[in-house]
């Protein structure tokens, strides 16, 4: 929805007879304010802005975009396309996908009894406002996903470089990582599979793996309105130690 007055300039080609048509747009949006909830993103009037971009259409139905360049500021958002309708009338297929908190290669959505499934490959996304958004909008349907970049930022300090896996709706989030994972500039598992379980009451986060190359058994979690527990159990409390960042000084040793 784009409040205010907008002007768009399009250019059509193609077979007026078929309907099979290319239609290129563009359009200074500066006076015009609209939100995009999925990006997290709120645009206000008299906030430098523009748009270009390509519809196909085949027989009179739209199949199609291509070449989107959203301008707001020093902000691009991108997208080299969009297949609706991508081999079933249920699938939506987006492609090389480049935003200040996205960098992916391909998004594929699809619908089946009710369900969604998306899957995402790429170099990072901002997972935590991903999932805030389905939440706030899924009405309890299930979203499942399947992730895999070299970033995947679940939480502000949090962040996985792997394979995220699970189903998210608007009560809860619950998923399996695989990959190393980080805690702001601390690699907290340098590789292992994780447990994550989160709702309105509670968050927690159950791993094994290998943390400076010491076997580590890690346990998060947070309630509500209190501080959260950490708890490590390692066959090598030298190397975690080392790793953490807390002393170098302590060679070898099982510790909980």
């Amino acid at each position: 929805e784009v409040i205010g007055e907008v002007e768009f300039n399009f250019i059509v080609s193609g077979n007026i007879k078929n309907l099979d048509l290319n239609l290129k747009l563009n359009s200074d949006l500066t006076t015009s304010a609209f939100k995009i909830n999925y990006l997290n993103l709120v645009k206000k009037k008299n906030i430098i802005s523009s748009i270009t971009a390509e519809m196909i259409y085949q027989k009179g139905k739209l199949i199609s975009f291509k070449d989107i360049m959203l301008k707001i500021e020093k902000n691009n958002y991108e997208a080299n396309l969009i297949k609706l309708n991508y081999k079933t009338s249920k699938n939506i297929l987006f492609k090389n996908i480049k935003t200040p908190k996205l960098d992916l290669k391909q998004i594929l959505i699809s619908k089946k009894d009710q369900n969604l499934y998306v899957y995402m490959l790429g170099q990072k996304i901002d997972f935590s406002t991903f999932k805030n958004n389905l939440q706030k909008r899924n009405n309890n349907k299930n979203i499942n996903f399947d992730i895999t970049a070299n970033k995947i930022i679940l939480d502000p300090k949090i962040s996985l470089v792997g394979n995220l896996k699970g189903l998210v709706n608007k009560s809860f989030f619950n998923a399996t990582a695989f990959g190393q994972m980080w805690l702001a500039e601390t690699s907290l598992l340098d590789s292992g599979k994780f447990k994550i379980y989160l709702d309105d009451k509670i968050s927690k986060l159950d791993g094994f793996g290998l943390v400076g190359g010491a076997e580590t058994k890690i346990s998060m979690k947070k309630k509500v309105n209190e501080f959260p527990q950490m708890i490590f159990d390692t066959t090598d409390g030298g190397k975690l130690l080392k790793a953490l960042g807390f002393t170098k000084n302590i060679k070898s040793g099982e510790m909980k």
